[in-house]
């Protein structure tokens, strides 16, 4: 086990002094370390959904050496994953999956709120397995069976293919469809082969993104907003739900939408929303006033919502309407919430780029590594005008855009550091 400079306390011998007691493995993975997965001598599949607990605000100088003693407690662990930085420091949290159901719900009701060391709090809940991968850009003509086995040849472990037909015209498809995996470990593998952003299936690139198909299994405490209520949402609409990355995303872009999205001016931000209150609720409401383009509902590591969300219009006019009558609008009885303007956040700073390249140059460059570029700006040095200040911003279509452009430039740039 190669130990970094920042794990301070869980040196490399109490880790060989835990694995020599447990006879576990512990691995490096990508951005994480594994403890077990399977443990010594477990024979038959894992453990079934419902095993599995998220563990928050870890302090940064803790590791397994002294986690795996505190959550062993109350039973026995199947795995244990630590999310891990490129520095050798954990990022605070992580994952225990335990053999039994009932060993993870002892952990919540025993270790929730426990303090590890003095004045540090660690959490424990329920987590999601996130195992649904969502893919679109799929040609309407396709039948669901040419859908899996397509799927079915590129990725393994696939156990289902989940595939709407079209609200217009039933004998067409969605355009997208939702794979379930066998495994977070198994989705997580389709999703590294699928989403390079040059795949290609059926003649064309695809589009894929992780999918919880609503995350509605009861145990995330969404009491009001049901699996049902949500299902009849979607068919009712013809809009799709997909879980993101700490976010739900209703719509983006709505069924039949041709060209661009809306242009900046068409968003509302959304907060002090009831942890109760979900799509079904607020969908309706807030297309009183105008179409709905796309609803981010921003979640918890167990999908539960933060309460705050943000709602894209078609139209700036729908936006200000919104903001107008709904803005302390009582959504259940005292309870009230707030609308007013968002701030798209559109626009990446991206510096260290040779002074040399034109603009033309840098623009190309960005393209062919990110999506939804809408404009690169770059300004002359002050010195010699033929070159640039080794910097751009680079303005995307969506602040979903540029978000994904964030989250993959960081990556390469931390990959390319490391």
């Amino acid at each position: 086990v190669k130990m970094s400079d920042g794990q301070l306390v869980s040196t490399e011998a109490a880790l060989l002094e835990l694995i020599k007691k447990t006879g576990y493995d512990i691995i490096q993975e990508y951005g994480q370390r594994k403890y077990g997965g399977p443990p010594p001598g477990w024979r038959g599949p894992p453990p079934p959904p419902g095993c599995k607990v998220f563990v928050g605000s870890i302090p940064r100088d803790i590791y397994e050496d002294k986690l795996v003693p505190l959550f062993e407690r109350v039973g026995r662990i199947y795995e244990f994953r630590l999310m891990m930085e490129y520095n050798g420091e954990n990022r605070g949290y992580g994952f225990v999956k335990y053999t039994t159901r009932k060993a993870a719900t002892r952990a919540i009701i025993f270790l929730d709120n426990y303090e590890i060391y003095p004045g540090k709090f660690i959490t424990v809940e329920k987590s999601l397995d996130i195992c649904h991968l969502f893919i679109s850009s799929i040609p309407e003509e396709m039948k669901k069976e040419e859908i899996q086995e397509e799927i079915m040849n590129v990725t393994d472990g696939v156990l289902e293919v989940i595939v709407y037909p079209n609200v217009i015209d039933r004998s067409k498809n969605r355009g997208y469809a939702y794979v379930e995996y066998e495994s977070h470990r198994a989705a997580a593998q389709a999703h590294r082969v699928l989403a390079r952003g040059t795949f290609q299936l059926w003649g064309q690139t695809i589009k894929v993104d992780w999918a919880e198909l609503h995350s509605m299994n009861g145990s995330s405490g969404q009491s009001v907003s049901n699996e049902a209520a949500l299902l009849e949402l979607i068919k009712n609409t013809g809009y799709n739900l997909i879980l993101g990355h700490r976010q739900r995303i209703y719509g983006g872009p709505p069924p039949g939408w041709r060209g661009p999205p809306p242009p900046r001016g068409c968003e509302v931000f959304v907060g002090r929303i009831p942890r109760d209150i979900y799509e079904d609720k607020l969908v309706p409401l807030f297309e009183r006033v105008g179409r709905i383009y796309e609803l981010r509902l921003m979640t918890e590591y167990n999908s539960e919502h933060r309460g705050f969300g943000f709602v894209r219009y078609t139209t700036r006019k729908a936006a200000t309407r919104a903001i107008i009558f709904l803005d302390n609008f009582e959504i259940c009885l005292g309870k009230f919430i707030a609308v007013c303007t968002s701030m798209d956040r559109c626009r990446l700073f991206i510096g260290s780029i040779p002074e040399e390249m034109k603009k033309e140059e840098i623009h190309e460059e960005i393209m062919k590594v990110t999506d939804g570029v809408v404009a690169v700006v770059v300004y002359p040095s002050v010195i010699d005008r033929s070159k640039n200040r080794r910097y751009a911003y680079v303005d995307y279509e969506s602040h979903r855009a540029a978000a994904q452009a964030h989250r993959k430039l960081v990556r390469e740039y931390k990959k390319n550091m490391s």
